[in-house]
């Protein structure tokens, strides 16, 4: 093969950065970015809105997260699911929904109780 080939790849001519592309590389931005005004300020590194106004992440309670981590379990588990169902007189399928439910944010809805069941 000829080195021509591979003139691209071996050259020793340093790759041109300018300052811009150097200064946003070294603040840890993207560098390829290009913002329509062509200046550099505080939103175009991705950061949102709200977290520059102070408002901060949603964090989620101890109580949400064990309640979220026992759905999952459950739903995870078909023998827990058929344990649930059986113990509560209910059917598989409405205690899936019921679980899906409780695991999405929606579990404000009353359990069924034994004889309100509809046939």
């Amino acid at each position: 093969m000829s080195s021509s080939a591979f003139s691209a790849f071996g050259s020793s001519r340093p790759a041109i950065i300018s300052p811009r592309t150097r200064d946003r590389q070294a603040r840890g931005k993207d560098v390829y970015y290009q913002s329509e005004e062509g200046t550099d300020d505080e939103m175009d590194d991705g950061v949102d809105e709200a977290m520059l106004l102070g408002e901060g992440m949603h964090i989620e309670s101890f109580a949400d997260r064990e309640k979220n981590g026992f759905a999952l379990s459950v739903l995870d588990s078909p023998e827990q699911l058929m344990m649930f169902a059986q113990s509560r007189d209910d059917s598989i399928t409405a205690q899936r929904q019921q679980f899906m439910a409780m695991l999405c944010g929606f579990d404000k809805f009353p359990a069924k109780r034994r004889g309100h069941r509809t046939k």
